[in-house]
């Protein structure tokens, strides 16, 4: 191909790809600026309602205020937690190993790597009392049932009404007299988790008179 017709061809070529260039580059307009969301999987904890749990996955989310995320935008997280805390998607899940307080934050980022907003949260993380039950959960009266439960990051759980600390994971034996509500609050080093509850039924059992002849 003589050197004139090259020449043709490759100033061809970049008149063809210069225009769609620069309408990539149009369209990835500054990020807006972000909100943070989230959605918790075991206590259904939301931002400024019930905090969230040790190792409970929270799905992070972030969301435009204005506008919306294009394709191009970046995202990075920092979830606040020193054991592992950071992600570079949109929409995050992220549990925490350890109670505490922890300030969340995501930035938003263009190509070219210029952060254009950003957003901080603080985020309470508390102990978790992952089951109490008490099998049987329906007795005759003057017969025990034993209560028993599963914590996660608790030093102690105080039941009532028996007014009594256990240790983390543990069980108790209980006779109630009539139908009984019990309360477990667990605690740990992050302070006072959310309590759960078990009810034991307590019916009159029914002895059949012995017929004479």
């Amino acid at each position: 191909m003589p050197i004139t017709l090259r020449a043709a061809v490759l100033i061809t070529v970049l008149l063809l790809v210069a225009p769609l260039a620069a309408l990539a580059q149009q369209s990835c307009r500054p990020p807006a600026q972000p909100a943070i969301d989230w959605m918790g999987t075991q206590t259904g904890c939301r931002p400024g309602g019930a905090p969230c749990a040790v190792f409970e996955v929270i799905n992070f989310k972030a969301l435009p205020v204005e506008g919306s995320f294009q394709s191009c935008d970046g995202f990075a997280w920092n979830f606040g937690d020193p054991a592992n805390g950071s992600a570079s998607v949109q929409n995050p899940p992220y549990a925490y190993g350890s109670p505490g307080k922890f300030t969340v934050g995501v930035g938003v980022f263009n190509p070219q790597g210029n952060t254009s907003a950003s957003k901080a949260i603080n985020l309470t993380v508390q102990p978790f009392a992952e089951e109490f039950k008490a099998p049987p959960p329906r007795v005759a009266a003057g017969l025990s049932t034993v209560l028993s439960w599963v914590t996660k990051s608790v030093n102690k759980v105080h039941i009532d009404p028996l007014n009594l600390d256990f240790p983390p994971n543990s069980t108790a034996s209980v006779q109630p007299s009539h139908t009984t509500v019990y309360t477990l609050t667990p605690f740990g080093d992050a302070g006072q988790g959310a309590v759960k509850s078990v009810t034991v039924e307590v019916f009159q059992s029914r002895h059949r008179a012995v017929r004479h002849r």
